[in-house]
């Protein structure tokens, strides 16, 4: 079965929940950026939001899996029971973290250093709202994996658009004519994404007819499901548990070791790099599902033939945007947030490298996950951490807050790299013949894109405005343009790979005009 469709209306689904992303980094962080010290709060409460997300212990990636292959082989029976137990586990957890959360808002001062007396009603507001706000990421986390695992995800990011589109809009009232008001700002969002959540389930009803009686009856610790997927849940906890020491408290570790002001200027960073990390999660997502069909199928050479051909095809949608970004840094902080973040350019410049290596880790972590290699997760997560925090104990007195960039970036390629070699070595492939084929492809196409960003660096703007933060994006873009074709005009597999998406396409268009 082609799940080709699934994968376009996907692709265009996300498309444009992208430049709505976009809007959302250009538009709403120049605002609530305005006042550095209050950014750098509002930054450090919400990054414990990400707790939220790792509160199902690594029981949600496992039950994602199982309930794939599911829905693959059409028993709906065994999906609720694998979705209620992932429910029950998450909301235990979430409730856990939200007690912390509460705890901390009496006393913010112990997470942020040199917090004014002013400030402190702000830091517990944002603390105390982001852990009632428990029921939504539980909510949110379930609906995903319900459209996902059938590589419906468009359906639901269609609503998500709305969403995003009226918080987007609604920085206008919270941040114009003076006022700035960042806690009702915070509350608003999280109201309209549980709308989202809600209309998302409602929807997954009508059109899985998935019973949401039945699924709510399904809440509880089943023996047997756990016994199915301790063993790949397990691997991921502590996966887990070394991706949040990693990625989401170096903010909090920035705010002991420096100020609010520092946790700002790094806190520009971030949001890049967490930009590009849901850009290519968004990009790979679907593949997880259809790794799983083809494990539940029992086709083993054809799913190794397909992750070959998605390394290939993803590598400039990939590579591409991390070199143009690294390399016209500079000017597009400066007229993004301005000067006071010009300190911000070194971490953007530096940051973005996590993801160089994306069009191999991601779906060999994807291939790896698949085939349950417990120890592999294990080891690629342990890895990264110990580069990560090893590095930052031995440079921070001495590169400032600029050493989170770095050895975050380090940490991670070296983390990709152990992935790829393990991966390999499970497909029976020659790693140097698999890498000369990279080169082949795409290496003129890379030359071409550092050479076209350096270039047209010359011509960026420096002062921030908006129309000068749109001439930086055009020619940020322009880049991107001259660099994907010039990859298509030297690679034979991308063309005839574009040529099976037109030829599909025009065969569906034949279709619908004959029915």
């Amino acid at each position: 079965m082609s799940y080709r469709k699934d994968f376009l209306y996907t692709y265009l689904i996300q498309a444009v929940s992208k430049i709505l992303g976009l809007l959302s980094l250009f538009v709403v962080i120049p605002y609530i950026s305005s006042n550095k010290e209050l950014y750098g709060i509002y930054s450090v409460c919400i990054s414990f939001a990400v707790f939220f997300g790792y509160a199902d212990l690594g029981f949600m990636s496992a039950c994602e899996k199982f309930v794939a292959e599911s829905v693959i082989k059409k028993d709906v029976k065994q999906e609720i029971a694998y979705l209620g137990f992932t429910t029950f586990i998450l909301l235990v957890f979430l409730i856990l973290v939200s007690l912390g959360l509460l705890f901390l808002s009496y006393d913010p001062s112990l997470v942020i250093n040199g917090i004014t007396e002013s400030n402190i009603k702000i830091a517990r507001l944002l603390l105390l709202f982001t852990a009632l706000s428990f029921p939504i990421y539980c909510l949110q986390r379930i609906v995903n994996v319900i459209y996902s695992s059938r590589i419906k995800s468009y359906l639901y990011q269609n609503i998500q658009i709305v969403g995003n589109f009226i918080n987007i809009i609604s920085v206008l009232f919270f941040f114009s004519n003076g006022r700035y008001m960042i806690v009702e700002y915070y509350i608003f969002y999280k109201i309209v994404n549980l709308l989202v959540g809600i209309l998302g389930l409602i929807l997954a009803r009508n059109i899985f007819c998935i019973s949401i009686i039945n699924l709510a009856k399904s809440i509880r610790f089943k023996k047997d499901v756990y016994d199915r997927v301790k063993k790949l849940a397990f691997a991921n906890l502590f996966a887990t548990v070394c991706w949040i020491l990693y990625y989401e408290i170096d903010q909090v570790a920035i705010a002991k070791l420096y100020d609010a002001k520092a946790v700002a200027t790094y806190a520009i960073g971030f949001s890049v790099l967490t930009l590009f990390r849901t850009l290519f999660g968004s990009l790979y997502s679907p593949f997880t599902a259809r790794f799983n069909y083809f494990i539940g199928e029992g086709n083993h050479e054809g799913l190794k033939q397909y992750v070959l051909k998605v390394v290939n095809m993803y590598y400039p949608l990939t590579v591409f945007p991390i070199l143009i970004v690294s390399i016209l840094a500079a000017p597009f902080v400066m007229t993004w947030v301005g000067e006071q973040y010009v300190d911000s350019t070194v971490i953007v410049s530096s940051i973005v490298f996590c993801n160089i290596l994306a069009f191999l880790s991601y779906p060999a972590g994807q291939y790896i996950v698949a085939y349950e290699k417990n120890l592999v997760l294990t080891v690629s997560a342990a890895i990264v951490v110990v580069i990560y925090w090893g590095g930052i104990y031995l440079l921070h007195n001495i590169a400032g807050v600029e050493c989170f960039a770095y050895m975050k970036a380090l940490g991670m390629t070296l983390s990709g790299i152990y992935a790829t070699i393990v991966v390999q070595k499970m497909m029976c492939v020659d790693i140097l013949f698999f890498f000369r084929y990279i080169i082949k492809n795409h290496f003129a196409s890379t030359v071409v894109c550092v050479l076209a960003s350096n270039l047209l660096l010359e011509y960026a703007c420096n002062v921030k405005s908006v129309f000068n933060l749109g001439v930086n994006i055009i020619l940020m873009g322009s880049a991107f343009c001259v660099s994907i074709a010039f990859d298509i005009f030297t690679c034979k597999d991308i063309r005839l790979f574009i040529g099976d998406i037109f030829s599909s396409l025009k065969d569906r268009i034949v279709q619908n005009t004959e029915n």
